[in-house]
């Protein structure tokens, strides 16, 4: 009886802790937050600001492979930022109730000026004091 009471018991325990600590991701303002420092330095052209705020082996995943990792992360963006891309505005609606992820659209100017909207979804991860993107997937609408 003690065996079972036991091996009921720690797992419950491991799963209150993780909602716990997975509780305290973010909030809605930090993650707004972290997505304006975010289109900041995607419209001043700045790809290395933008890879610092992925976790060290954060992932991008967007109309293209997947890339793995900050300095990946800052290759592909001083790429599209090379090509004119620029003016990225996010607007997220939904948000997990821990924090955790965000999802909603985005829209982006395109280097021939025009303009394209898609939908985004963050996961975010904390790290100390800072929340951090995990993974940031995106496509384009049409």
């Amino acid at each position: 009886m003690l065996r079972r009471a036991l091996a009921l018991a720690v797992p419950a325990g491991i799963i209150a802790h993780g909602t716990k600590a997975s509780a305290q991701v973010g909030d809605r303002q930090a993650i707004d937050a972290l997505m304006e420092r975010f289109a900041e330095a995607y419209n001043r052209k700045d790809a290395d600001a933008i890879a610092a705020l992925f976790t060290e082996d954060g992932i991008l995943s967007g109309p293209a492979p997947i890339l793995i990792g900050r300095p990946a992360i800052a290759q592909n963006y001083k790429g599209r930022l090379e090509q004119g891309f620029g003016n990225i505005r996010f607007q997220f609606q939904h948000y997990a109730p821990d924090g955790a992820w965000a999802a909603g659209g985005y829209m982006v100017r395109l280097p021939q000026g025009t303009e394209r909207q898609g939908n985004v979804t963050s996961i975010f991860q904390r790290q100390g004091d800072t929340l951090l993107i995990r993974v940031h997937t995106f496509n384009f609408h049409g």
